[in-house]
This record gives C-alpha cells, sequence and structure tokens, in this order.
C-alpha cells in the first residue's frame, strides 16, 4: 500500500510539470560554460531538474538560431540517466529573441510610417489631378464668357491665382512626402539588413530541446545540456609595444571574437580552442586512392629591365604602405619576382628575361597545432554582427633589437627584435600591431610560436637610415666550353642620425638548383656574419649577411660601401634562368570544359563576349566587356585540380579598359561545390603579368559567411571549378594572358 501510495506521489508530482497540453513546462536554463572553437561553439547550459523520481521530461527552451540539433547532448549526473536527447521545432507568434524582436517593433513601425506617407501621398496626387480639372473647367467656362462678351477679370485673376498658390504648396508638399518616403525606405531597408545579419530565417521559430531522463532521487538537481553552434569564429590579434634603447618587448596577446549564433553569452566561463569538436564515434570510411599522370608546361613571358625595374620600386612602395596582411603578401611577392628577373637580366645581358614567379624570402609555413585558452573570470559576449574582443594574457619578453637592410628588394632599412617566448603560452599566428615609443609603426604578422621559441616581431622603418644596391660590373666569358659570368654589386648604406647604427645587410648570389651550374662567392669587401644561427640556416642558401656599423651622419660621400663579386659558371650553350617555382595551372588539372560565360552571375545588363586561345596560346581569353548599371560578369570552367599545395594564384592580365577593372576568383570545391570567392583586386589599364591572389588568406566569402569576406577556401585539394569574376568601371576589353601557381 505504501509503495502504490509513493508511486501515485510521484505521477502526480511529474503530472503538475506538465503544461495543460500534456507538455513538459519549458525552462531556457543559462548558459554556463563556451568552448570557442574556429568556426563553431561548443555551449554548456546548466538547466533544473525538478523535484521528483522516477522517467520525466525535461524541455528547455530557446535554443539559439544556429544550433546543430544532431550535437545536442546531455551527461549523467548522480542519481539521474540520461535516456535521450532530442531536438525540436515549433512556430511562435513572435521571435524568441529579445533584440530580434526590437527590431521587429522598429521595422514594423517603419512600415507603418511609410504606409501612411503613401496614404498622403494618394492625397496630394489627387488634389493635384482636383486642381488640374478646376483649371481645365475654368478655361472652358473663360472661353464660353468670351463668346458671350461676359468676361469678369477680377473673378478670372482671383481664381487662378488659387488655382496656381494651391499647386506651389501642393507640389512642395508632395517634395517633401517623396524626401521622406526616400529616408524611410533607406531606414527600413538598414533594419532589414540588420535583421538578417542577426537572423538568416525570416520565420518565427522556437527551437527546444527535450531531455528524456530517468531520475533516481526526489531531490531537485541540475543537469548540463551540450550543444554545437555555428556562426562563431575567434583570429589572434596582437600588439606589440616597445621603446627605442629598451630590450623589452611587451606583448597583449587578444582574440577578435565573431558572435552570431543568435544566443547571448552572459556571464559564462570562456575558453578559445584551436582544436575541432569531435561527436562522431565511429571512425570515417576509407575510399579508394586513384592516381593518374598528367604532364606540365613551362610558364612563358618576357620583361625588359626598365618594366622589371619599376615593377619592383612599385612593389616596394607596395610593401611599406600596406595596410593588410594580404596586400603586404602580394607586395612582397611581386618585389621577389622583379628581383629576381633583374639578376636575370644582369646574367644575360640582354633587356628581356622569362617571367617568373614569386618566391617566399621568410618561413611562414607551420605545423598545426591544437591549443585551448581558458580565459580567467566570467565574460560576456552577445550575438552582434560586430567584432568583440577578449584578453588571452599580456607578457613581457626580452627581445634582441637590429636594423635590418634588404637591398635587392628594398632601400628602406626595418626595425625588428628577436623575441623569445619565456612563457607557457602558444601564440597562434595571427595579426600584429607594432608601436614604438607610444606611436603606431606598423601591422604585420606574428607566426606560431611554443613556449620557449624565438620568433621575429617588426617594428616598422627607421627612417634615418636608407641602402642602395646597383650592379657596378659585368665580365663575361668562355672557357673550354664553359661561359663564365664575374658580377660585381655594390651596397651604399646612409645614416642621416647623429648618433652611430648598426645594420645587418642581406644580400644573396645565386643558387644553384642542380649540377650543371656553378656558383661561388669570389670576394666580399668586408667580411660575412659569425653568427651561428645565420651560418648554419641561411649561409648554405648562399644568402649573405654583414655586421656593419655605421658611424654617424654618414651619408653621401661618407655613405658605407660594401662590394662584393661572385662567379657562375655554365654549358655556354645554355642560357641561366631563376629556379622555376611555379607551374601553370591548367597543366596541372583537368580542363573538363572550355571557358564559358557564366550569364546568371550578370547584374542589369553586363555581358561578355569573349575568344579563347590563337595559334600557339590555347589558354589566353580575350573578354568584350559590355557595362550594366552594376557591372558585373565572370567566366568559369570545370577542372578536376588539387591546388592544396599551393600559396598564390598568379593571372597575367592586360586590361584595355582606361578605368580599370576590379577582379576576382571564384573557387567551387568538394563533392558540394561548395563556392568561395575572394575580395576583388583594382587592376589599371595596361599589362599586369602578375595579378596575385592568396589561395590561404581568410579573405573568401561563401554562403556560410552570408557572403562576408572571412573565411579561407576550404577543399583545394579537390577543386572542380575555377572562376574569374570581372567588375568593370566602363566598357572595353580585358585579356587574360596565363593562370599560373606558385609555391
Amino acid at each position: 500500500m505504501v509503495t502504490r501510495a509513493v508511486a501515485l506521489a510521484v505521477v502526480l508530482r511529474v503530472a503538475c510539470e506538465l503544461a495543460p497540453g500534456g507538455e513538459a513546462a519549458g525552462t531556457p536554463g543559462r548558459v554556463d560554460a563556451v568552448m570557442l572553437h574556429r568556426g563553431q561553439a561548443a555551449v554548456t547550459r546548466v538547466v533544473a531538474v525538478p523535484a521528483g523520481a522516477g522517467p520525466m521530461e525535461v524541455v528547455v527552451t530557446d535554443l539559439p538560431e544556429r544550433v546543430v540539433p544532431e550535437s545536442l547532448y546531455a551527461d549523467d549526473v548522480e542519481g539521474l540517466q540520461v535516456r535521450a536527447v532530442r531536438y525540436r521545432e515549433r512556430a511562435v507568434v513572435e521571435e524568441p529573441r529579445e533584440e530580434v524582436r526590437k527590431l521587429d517593433a522598429q521595422l514594423e513601425a517603419a512600415e507603418k510610417s511609410l504606409r501612411d506617407l503613401g496614404r498622403d501621398q494618394d492625397a496630394v496626387r489627387r488634389k493635384l489631378a482636383l486642381l488640374d480639372k478646376l483649371g481645365s473647367f475654368s478655361a472652358a467656362a473663360t472661353g464660353e464668357d468670351l463668346k458671350k462678351g461676359a468676361l469678369q477679370t477680377a473673378e478670372l485673376t482671383k481664381l487662378a491665382t488659387f488655382v496656381f498658390e494651391q499647386q506651389d504648396a501642393l507640389e512642395k508638399q508632395s517634395r517633401e512626402l517623396d524626401e521622406r518616403a526616400r529616408k524611410g525606405n533607406a531606414e527600413a531597408d538598414t533594419l532589414r539588413r540588420r535583421r538578417a545579419s542577426l537572423t538568416p530565417n525570416a520565420g518565427r521559430t522556437a527551437r527546444e530541446a527535450v531531455i528524456f531522463l530517468e531520475k533516481q532521487k526526489p531531490a531537485p538537481a541540475e543537469i548540463r545540456l551540450g550543444y554545437l553552434v555555428q556562426g562563431t569564429d575567434w583570429t589572434p590579434a596582437y600588439n606589440l609595444r616597445a621603446r627605442d634603447g629598451s630590450a623589452e618587448v611587451e606583448l597583449e596577446y587578444n582574440a577578435s571574437i565573431q558572435q552570431l549564433s543568435g544566443e547571448d553569452w552572459r556571464g559564462v566561463t570562456l575558453t578559445l580552442s584551436t582544436a575541432t569538436p569531435t561527436l562522431a564515434a565511429d571512425p570515417p570510411g576509407l575510399a579508394p586512392f586513384r592516381v593518374s599522370l598528367e604532364t606540365g608546361a613551362e610558364a612563358r613571358a618576357s620583361l625588359d629591365t626598365l618594366r622589371a625595374e619599376r615593377e619592383r620600386r612599385a612593389a616596394e612602395e607596395s610593401f611599406r604602405s600596406a595596410a593588410t596582411e594580404e596586400a603586404r603578401q602580394q607586395a612582397e611577392a611581386a618585389a621577389n619576382t622583379a628581383a629576381a628577373r633583374l639578376n636575370v637580366l644582369y646574367f644575360r645581358g640582354s633587356p628581356k628575361a622569362e617571367e617568373l614567379a614569386p618566391t617566399e624570402h621568410k618561413e611562414r609555413g607551420v605545423a598545426a597545432v591544437a591549443v585551448a585558452y581558458p580565459l580567467p573570470g566570467r565574460h560576456s559576449i552577445e550575438s552582434r554582427s560586430d567584432l568583440q574582443t577578449a584578453r588571452v594574457a599580456a607578457l613581457k619578453l626580452q627581445g634582441d633589437f637590429y636594423r635590418l637592410a634588404e637591398p635587392t628588394l628594398t632601400r628602406y632599412v626595418y626595425r625588428q627584435a628577436l623575441v623569445t617566448n619565456k612563457s607557457d603560452i602558444v601564440l597562434l599566428a595571427g595579426k600584429a600591431s607594432a608601436y614604438l615609443d607610444g606611436k603606431f609603426a606598423g601591422t604585420g604578422t606574428l607566426p606560431l610560436v611554443r613556449p620557449g621559441q624565438r620568433f621575429t616581431a617588426g617594428f616598422g622603418v627607421d627612417a634615418r637610415l636608407t641602402t642602395r644596391h646597383k650592379l657596378t660590373q659585368r665580365q663575361e666569358s668562355i672557357l673550354a666550353g664553359n661561359k663564365s659570368l664575374i658580377l660585381t654589386y655594390e651596397i651604399l648604406l646612409e645614416n642621416y642620425s647623429p648618433q652611430p647604427l648598426s645594420v645587418r645587410v642581406l644580400d644573396r648570389i645565386p643558387m644553384p638548383s642542380d649540377g650543371e651550374i656553378i656558383s661561388s662567392l669570389t670576394e666580399t669587401q668586408r667580411p660575412l656574419s659569425s653568427d651561428p644561427l645565420y651560418e648554419r640556416t641561411e649561409k648554405p642558401n648562399n644568402i649573405l649577411r654583414w655586421d656593419v656599423e655605421l658611424p654617424a651622419a654618414a651619408s653621401d660621400e661618407k655613405a658605407v660601401s660594401i662590394r662584393y663579386t661572385f662567379k657562375v659558371e655554365f654549358d655556354k650553350n645554355l642560357q641561366i634562368d631563376a629556379g622555376r617555382t611555379i607551374a601553370p595551372l591548367f597543366a596541372l588539372a583537368r580542363p573538363l570544359e572550355p571557358w564559358r560565360v557564366e550569364e546568371a552571375w550578370s547584374k542589369d545588363d553586363t555581358r561578355l563576349a569573349f575568344v579563347v586561345g590563337k595559334p600557339g596560346e590555347a589558354d589566353r581569353v580575350t573578354l568584350e566587356v559590355t557595362r550594366g548599371k552594376d557591372g558585373k560578369n565572370a567566366i568559369g570552367r570545370r577542372v578536376e585540380a588539387d591546388l592544396s599545395g599551393y600559396r598564390w594564384l598568379l593571372l597575367d592580365i592586360e586590361n584595355q579598359i582606361a578605368a580599370g577593372v576590379r577582379v576576382a576568383i571564384g573557387l567551387s570545391v568538394g563533392k558540394e561545390w561548395k563556392y568561395f570567392e575572394c575580395m576583388p583586386t583594382y587592376v589599371g589599364a595596361g599589362e599586369h603579368p602578375n595579378v596575385v591572389f592568396d589561395l590561404t588568406a581568410p579573405a573568401y566569402k561563401s554562403e556560410a559567411t552570408t557572403w562576408q569576406y572571412s573565411v579561407r577556401p576550404e577543399s583545394l585539394h579537390d577543386v572542380r571549378a575555377i572562376y574569374l569574376v570581372l567588375y568593370p568601371a566602363a566598357a572595353g576589353t580585358v585579356v587574360l594572358r596565363d593562370a599560373k601557381l606558385a609555391k
């Protein structure tokens, strides 16, 4: 009898937790912890479980819009076992989120105001139409009075004055209403865009999790519900601060957070992670490894010396003034390309040389690591479109400061510091802002730095120093079937400061890629550096380094000189060229289709007509652009390509449109044909042999980012199609002469 009474009490208690329709009463719980990954976040809510024992359901309400339904789970706790967790949606009268409800209210008020304005405009139009009829009637009546000789001039003047005054007043009112309607439409459009940025779904839907559980103890309890949300991301951002003459570097490690999940995280424990959440219990399936053989072809082009020098100068200035990492990488690539071409021109003794692709001077590639940063205290991160920040760490590190000159690439001398990470924190690769003596010195990047590892930090140009690089002598001779080239270069260093300064100078001599070329440094005016790290890592690659002390005010005739001579020998029947670091795009891909115009991408009446190839130039595409109002069109080509080993895509473009054209590339990848398009770059009139696009930069838009430029393209090992997207400023001709890939 006692057992039945207890069971009945439990049933009644559970029934009390049910809503009138038989549904368990809902509770939102509270968001307690967030593990913020790259591209998604793992959220944990603490949910109260009511008193009682036995089977029951707990409904967790107000799940975010971008929740991943398959990721819902709940952990067992003492005295409580989870049987299942399921996800459901139901229609509601109004949006569950308060921020969206406020926007809906503002949007409704704006639309009501527009409707009222529309009615006022209709009323003004009716009044104007009535005045027109009155004027027509008066004109007809005046004609009759003239025939009868009974025209009343005073009355006619009074009536005409009345009509004109009313028309003027109504026309003024109409213009005011039109202006108010224009502003109202703009305000409503802004509200709609803000709402769309917060929620991609226009419908009003409540999202809930139903937890089925078995409760052994009657006391109230708490359970933790976990799930993944999309629309979130974070990236490292650094501030580096130093003072001239001090060896200390202050490093501020921040996280730039994007949070568009659809729920606010208030007072949560926040952990930043680079790991990927793993929910799958089964391993992936292993597919067959199919391979094929492809043939390659060499790139072609020729440029004269003046053009190469102009390109190097332009790249030098672009690098110095670049505001973004992407622009800096492009300028660095272009500078190395032009410098290599100039070296080849000197070797050949000719005003022309083959076009070369950029090579990287600095080591950038690092292995990926999975780290987590639990942030102290509790944090509040709202779901909104703008970026938010959180402090990860503030470190004081020691640095070895020096000034670096690379006269082959630039005449400017840069401040740098070799800093050791003496903390136990892994510093992820990210953008860095540098400050010297409290003043902004520029932006750069920090590589992946492990505890105890050293890294180089840049602190901008030292305007007190300049450098020049010139070829002073070239000797060519033939001996026993070999051609011998002896070249002498001079580097001039100028110091405009009243204090002596030390400079680290870097240059290079040819690094043969095979045994058919012999290259050697025969003479140097100053001894090379004896730094052990340089001798182990850079000197074997024929990088030259001098550590020079510049006297105070050493400029003009007092400039410090470094002369060096090197010798290159090779078969007299051959000519020297720079080592290839590029590959033609379509030699590494299977072109399944020829180029075709993507008409569906056209805006307004913008159109392309094109002709492919000339004899011996199968990849040359000549495009005739007819520009519409918005000016966008694209050509596409299906391929099967693995681009994962390449960093840059280079286009050789001849633009005959005087006003210029903006150019972007698009990629469709994977079996789902996910589309990624990069931020367009401006191409002026003329020949542009190296329009560079970084395939690894987080500057691509996709459907997953609501078409914001913020991600890297995925699945570069499985590219299915490539597109050239044009935004012409006017009608004209654009010629795509070649497409290449560079490592």
